[in-house]
């Protein structure tokens, strides 16, 4: 009897003895992981990953210890879980999946956010059948909601354009990103795995934000101790990959309008 392979290269070794074209593609899928991490292994990226993750999963049981927060607490959960999704893809190539992921962060975001607006709508969106939820809880009425409680239109909201921005990749349509096709990249676009990284932490810091927010409302002294403005190194990698972001525009000539980034969602 021969024996069995061992480990995941060995394995996909014994596919492409029958399957070719998908070993092919799941060996180029973890050499690029492999090169990724190589260069981002003792940066601060990581670093400030790990922070978030820890963060996360402290206010997540913080959240489980108040009568009403305890019931959304699941959304942290999911927000860890759309940051490892954007750490993996991004590794090895996917960089569309985590910018997909990043839009649904985005999303728990409103959330909270309308949740810090008027707590009792916690209850109703966890009730709410699949009607109500569309009518009074997608993503444009939240945002429609935030900008009436502020007086503002939707396109002046600080969002408007990364909103925009996620929801024209989303869908199937003639325009191409800027970093690569779906799917795994063959190429390597310049900045490409490290607008996902800026992504990240963007889109962590606006949550932070919001989850601090709602904490405030509903049970104020919940996160006395845990405030997100003491996190370093997720402060470090934030400013950092921010920087990379505005060098990438400036080499891009990157200009903005902010009534073309008016979405719908």
């Amino acid at each position: 009897m021969s024996q069995a392979p061992d480990g995941y290269l060995d394995l996909v070794s014994e596919l492409s003895a029958t399957k070719p074209k998908t070993a092919a593609l799941l060996r180029h899928a973890n050499n690029r992981r492999q090169i990724k991490l190589r260069e981002y292994l003792a940066g601060a990226r990581l670093s400030g990953f790990e922070e978030l993750l820890g963060y996360l999963e402290t206010v997540e049981e913080l959240f489980r210890s108040d009568k009403r927060l305890a019931k959304i607490a699941f959304l942290l959960e999911r927000s860890r879980g759309e940051f490892g999704v954007a750490l993996e893809t991004l590794l090895c190539g996917m960089h569309t999946v985590a910018h997909d992921a990043m839009r649904s962060v985005m999303e728990i975001e409103f959330l909270f956010r309308d949740f810090s607006l008027e707590p009792s709508r916690i209850e109703d969106w966890l009730t709410a059948d699949p009607n109500r939820l569309n009518n009074e809880f997608r993503p444009s009425v939240l945002r429609q909601r935030f900008a009436n409680h502020l007086s503002r239109r939707v396109h002046e909201l600080n969002e408007a354009a990364d909103y925009k921005g996620h929801s024209m990749f989303l869908h199937v349509g003639p325009l191409q990103s800027p970093f690569g096709v779906p799917g795994l990249a063959r190429d390597e676009a310049v900045f490409a795995a490290d607008s996902c990284f800026w992504e990240i932490f963007e889109h962590a810091r606006r949550l932070l934000i919001a989850i601090e927010t709602l904490a405030g409302e509903v049970r104020p002294q919940l996160l006395a101790n845990h405030k997100a403005e003491d996190l370093e190194k997720l402060g470090d990698a934030w400013v950092l990959t921010q920087e990379m972001q505005q060098i990438w525009k400036q080499l891009i000539g990157y200009k903005s309008n902010p009534e073309d980034h008016d979405a719908d969602g």
